[in-house]
This record gives C-alpha cells, structure tokens and sequence, in this order.
C-alpha cells in the first residue's frame, strides 16, 4: 500500500486527486472538501466540483448510499439502494457521499472499467470491497490482479472507537481482526478503517502495490474536511469522483 492522495488549491475550492490513477490517462479522480463544497445529490456543486479539476463529465450518476454492500451497473440499473456504482462507458461521472466513511476507488486498467463504492463500517463488515470486485467481475470480466485500488480519507484509527458489539463483528468478518483492532483500557475498542478494507481487497485478489491510501483522518482534519462524529451528525458531506476518460 502507498500514500498518493494530493490537494489541489484555488481560492475558491480545495480538492483531493489520485495522481496513481489520473497518470494512467484511462481517468479523472477527485475528493471534495469544505472549500468549495459539493451538496449530496447536486448536481450543479458537483459539476462546479468536477470543473475546478478538470473533470467534464456528459454524464453525473449518484446512488442511494444506505450503509449496505450492494453495487450495481451505471446508468443501466436502478441504484437508490445501492452503495457502490461502476461502469464502463466514458464521461460519465460516478459520485458517492463522505463524513468518516471509507470512499474506495477502483480502475480495471485492462478493461477499462470504474468503480466506486461507499464504505461505512457496516459496509466494511459486509465486504463491499470483495463486492465490488465481483459485481466487476460479473459484469466486465474484471481480474483483481489487473485493478488498481485507491481508498480514500476516513476517520481513522486514533479516532473510530467502537463498542464489544461492533468490534465482534469485525472479529466474526474478517480473519486478520487482530491487525485491525485495537482494545482501550476503557473497555472500548479502535478499529482501521483503512487497513481493514486495503486487507479485504488483498484477499480478493488485488495486489498490495495496486492498493493506495490517503491516509488522512476525517475527524483529525474537520479544518477542511467534515466529520460526522467530530461534529454531531452534521447534514455536510464530501464528495468521491471517478470518471472514465
């Protein structure tokens, strides 16, 4: 895994890109901040959002985002219950909402195929990750090995504190537990988002040098970033962008 997240300044708006993905020239990548703020479901934020990067999209798709693992085909299938979306048809913009969850990117570099999916810490012990790459799969004829995985700012270690509850389903999902979760005196437990997805995906077949984090935590960073727990349930959201070229 390797760091390759970079902000992007202007006066009016900030934004994350994926130099790893964006120099393959197969695809635009983008993540919001507070500077210049992209509205969930709008369309015109969005696409101010997109410009600002150098992303013109023909085409915008959303999806419900209901803390599930289902992913489906734009903009052929209906997805108003769906948290992941892919595609293989160029200028159309895949879009998902953030303030503590995981975005995690994908590119089919073989086969010219994006995805993009929303990982709450419900969608992460649902596996929306291995999902993902299997509704690829399915669809495209994607191989792991041939992805390349980006995953994007989250709330982090030092700041996901959990109870027994949630931590014995991470313990029940995922074999390597022990390397994501860490007890606190207090009876609570720390658990990496991160970590635990970028695991996932190497079990499904993705290569560990395919895989790049942000490492950047949401609750650490509410200066440009918002973070729901940090900031108590806020309506604010940052916005993940890929789009085929």
């Amino acid at each position: 895994m390797k760091n390759n997240f970079i902000l992007n300044k202007n006066k009016e708006i900030w934004g994350y890109t994926i130099p790893a993905l964006d120099e393959t020239d197969l695809v635009k990548t983008g993540f919001s901040t507070r500077i210049g703020e992209v509205f969930k479901g709008d369309r015109q934020s969005t696409l101010a959002f997109c410009k600002s990067l150098g992303i013109y999209p023909e085409e915008i798709k959303f999806c419900g985002q209901v803390h599930g693992s289902k992913v489906v085909r734009a903009p052929k299938d209906i997805s108003s219950d769906a948290d992941g979306l892919m595609t293989d048809k160029k200028g159309l913009a895949l879009v998902t909402f953030y303030a503590d969850c995981v975005p995690l990117y994908f590119l089919d570099t073989r086969h010219r195929v994006i995805a993009l999916s929303h990982a709450g810490w419900k969608g992460t012990v649902g596996q929306i990750g291995k999902n993902t790459l299997a509704a690829m799969s399915k669809a495209y004829g994607t191989d792991p090995k041939d992805c390349l995985v980006a995953i994007g700012p989250s709330i982090g270690p030092c700041c996901f504190e959990v109870d027994r509850p949630v931590a014995d389903r991470f313990k029940a999902a995922f074999d390597f537990s022990s390397e994501v979760i860490e007890p606190k005196d207090s009876g609570k437990f720390h658990i990496d988002l991160t970590k635990t997805n970028a695991l996932d995906l190497i079990d499904a077949g993705v290569l560990d040098e395919n895989i790049y984090t942000s490492n950047i935590c949401t609750s650490c960073n509410t200066d440009i970033l918002y973070s729901y727990r940090r900031e108590g349930k806020i309506e604010n959201r940052m916005a993940a962008i890929i789009m085929l070229m």
